[in-house]
């Protein structure tokens, strides 16, 4: 409801109310924590908050890929939500930032 209507900052609120009930009640090894990650990374893309995002999605990656297995529809799906963040990431900001992120980004990528 919230995200449809552009009001990022208000579903942001609500996401991270989900992820610390998830972690608490669920823990941090499950698929319905790994969700809460990804909704709140995608919540960050739209406010334009390229590194935050990429921090929770490459955590929701880690959880998915080692739980659900790199053949699963939810990895995949994750997979398809780095790469748009880093797509956006490199359209929306400048130069030096950018430069920044990519390093950051290939670091993280590279520990896996």
């Amino acid at each position: 409801y919230h995200f449809d209507q552009e009001e990022y900052g208000k579903a942001l609120e609500y996401y991270e109310k989900c992820k610390e009930i998830r972690r608490r009640d669920l823990g941090t090894n499950h698929p319905d924590y790994a969700n809460a990650l990804n909704d709140i990374a995608i919540a960050l893309k739209q406010q334009g908050e390229y590194m935050k995002a990429f921090e929770y999605i490459k955590e929701c990656e880690e959880i998915q890929r080692r739980i659900l297995g790199e053949e699963h529809p939810d990895y995949a799906r994750t997979l398809h939500n780095i790469g748009t963040i880093y797509a956006l990431s490199l359209i929306h900001i400048s130069e030096p930032t950018r430069q920044a992120e990519i390093s950051y980004a290939v670091f993280c990528l590279k520990k896996k």
